[in-house]
C-alpha cells in the first residue's frame, strides 16, 4: 500500500491500531460508497474497512495536534485562543479526514494518465504479434515491458492466466480493476473477439484506429482551450501588474504619498505564484497523449 498523505505513523503502527477504529468505517464507507472499487483500482492493497479507519486516526492526530498547539501558544502569548483553536482544529481534521478519503481518486487520476498514455502504442504492438501469426497469450506476454502502467496491467493478465486462470476471465478481471474507460473498452474488444471467435487483429485494429481519432480530437480541444487560458493569463500576469504599478506610482506622484516597500516584493511573490500554479494547471489539462 502507498502510505497515506499526513499520516502521522508508520504504516505498520496505523494498521495495528485501526482495529480500534472499525466502529466508525461503517459511516465512512456510506459517505463515500466508492472506496472499496477506488482501492482497488489506485492499487492500494487494504481492506476498505482498514484504510478508513487509518484516515480516521490521521483526522483526529490532527485534531489534537492542533489543540495542544494552539493551547501552548495561548499560554506562551498569554492570549485566550479557544474558540479558534476549536475552529482551526476542527478544519485541520476535516481537511484530513477528506483529503485522506479522496486520496484513491487522485491516484486514479494519475494511473489513468499513464495508462492512456501508453495504451495506443502498446496496441499497436500486440496487433503487429497477432497479425504476425503469434498465439494471443505470448502477444500479451510481449508487452509486458516498456510501455508503463499498461505493461503492468497486461503483465497481471498474463500472470493469471499462468495460474490457471481462463483468458477472458483473466481479461476480465483486469477490466474490474481498471479506471481507465479506454483500457477497458480495448480490453473488452479483445474478450468480444474471442468469445465470437472473430479476428483479434481486426478488433484491435478497430479501438486502435478509435483511440487515435479521439487523441487527436482532445489535441484539437486542448489547443481550442488555451486561447481563453492564454488571455486571461496576459490579463492576470501582465497587464493588471503593469498597470497597477504604474497607477501607483502616479498616485503617489500627485498625492504625495509614499508607497510601502513592502508592495514590490508582494507583487512579485504574487506573480511568482500565479505563474506557478497557472503551469500546473496547464498541464493538469494537457491530454496525456
Amino acid at each position: 500500500m502507498n502510505k497515506l498523505p499526513f499520516a502521522p505513523f508508520p504504516q505498520s503502527v496505523m494498521r495495528r491500531f485501526s482495529k480500534y477504529f472499525y466502529v466508525f468505517s461503517d459511516s465512512v464507507m456510506r459517505g463515500v460508497p466508492s472506496l472499496k472499487t477506488d482501492l482497488t483500482q489506485a492499487k492500494l492493497d487494504i481492506d476498505p474497512y482498514e484504510y478508513s479507519a487509518t484516515v480516521m486516526i490521521t483526522a483526529l492526530f490532527y485534531f489534537f495536534l492542533f489543540i495542544f498547539l494552539f493551547l501552548f501558544l495561548g499560554k506562551a502569548l498569554a492570549v485566550n485562543f479557544f474558540p479558534i483553536n476549536i475552529i482551526l482544529s476542527l478544519a485541520a481534521a476535516g481537511f484530513m479526514l477528506f483529503s485522506g478519503l479522496f486520496y484513491p481518486k487522485i491516484v486514479i487520476r494519475r494511473r489513468m494518465r499513464e495508462l492512456n498514455k501508453n495504451l495506443v502504442p502498446a496496441l499497436r504492438h500486440l496487433f503487429i504479434e497477432v497479425k504476425s501469426g503469434v498465439p494471443l497469450f505470448n502477444a500479451l506476454a510481449g508487452v509486458t515491458k516498456g510501455y508503463g502502467e499498461v505493461s503492468f496491467e497486461f503483465k497481471r493478465v498474463v500472470k493469471d492466466i499462468n495460474a490457471g486462470s481462463k483468458e477472458i476471465d483473466a481479461l476480465n478481471d483486469a477490466v474490474k480493476r481498471n479506471p481507465s474507460f479506454s483500457f477497458r473498452r480495448a480490453i473488452w474488444q479483445i474478450s468480444n473477439a474471442i468469445t465470437s471467435g472473430a479476428d483479434i487483429g481486426g478488433a484491435l485494429q478497430a479501438i486502435i484506429e478509435d483511440l487515435t481519432k479521439e487523441q487527436v480530437t482532445a489535441i484539437r480541444r486542448y489547443g481550442q482551450e488555451l486561447n481563453p487560458w492564454t488571455m486571461i493569463y496576459m490579463v492576470a500576469a501582465v497587464i493588471i501588474p503593469s498597470l497597477g504599478i504604474t497607477f501607483l506610482v502616479v498616485i503617489s506622484a500627485f498625492s504625495g504619498a509614499v508607497i510601502p516597500k513592502i508592495i514590490y516584493p508582494l507583487i512579485a511573490a504574487e506573480l511568482l505564484g500565479f505563474q506557478i500554479f497557472f503551469m500546473n494547471f496547464v498541464k493538469s489539462k494537457r491530454p496525456a497523449i
